[in-house]
């Protein structure tokens, strides 16, 4: 209920790369929000995601990839990222190999080595409430 909407993502650049999480927030509960966020990533490393949730979460993933690729101008500006960033298309087989064969365990692995607090950085613009 804090939320209008909330995402996340892991962005790619030539020599680095990004993990971000981003939503717009009712006025005064910012923080509460923030709260909750770090409350959902604490929950990652602590337990695995249900079968039920990876699922869901595969098919929106293959869906981004494809809807990236579906027409002449999602190819291409597709494409000119890749080419910006000195990336191989070929990784756009790897992520899709990746999504499909990624288990809980590995998540949950994955949460606890880069989602701790110490190691991320929070960016507001605008209050935060209480």
């Amino acid at each position: 209920g804090y939320t209008y909407g909330i995402g996340s993502g892991i962005f790619i650049l030539r020599n680095a790369a990004y993990f971000s999480i981003m939503t717009e927030v009712g006025a005064g509960v910012g923080m509460a929000a923030l709260n909750e966020i770090a409350n959902e990533r604490r929950r990652l490393i602590a337990e695995a995601v249900s079968d039920k949730e990876l699922d869901l979460v595969r098919n929106f993933m293959t869906g981004e990839i494809l809807r990236s690729i579906d027409g002449i101008l999602a190819t291409s500006e597709t494409l000119k990222a890749f080419l910006e960033n000195d990336r191989d298309l070929q990784q756009l087989n790897k992520q899709l190999q990746t999504i499909r064969q990624i288990t809980p365990e590995r998540l949950q692995e994955l949460a606890h080595r880069y989602l701790h607090d110490d190691q991320l950085w929070t960016v507001v613009a605008g209050p935060l409430g209480s």
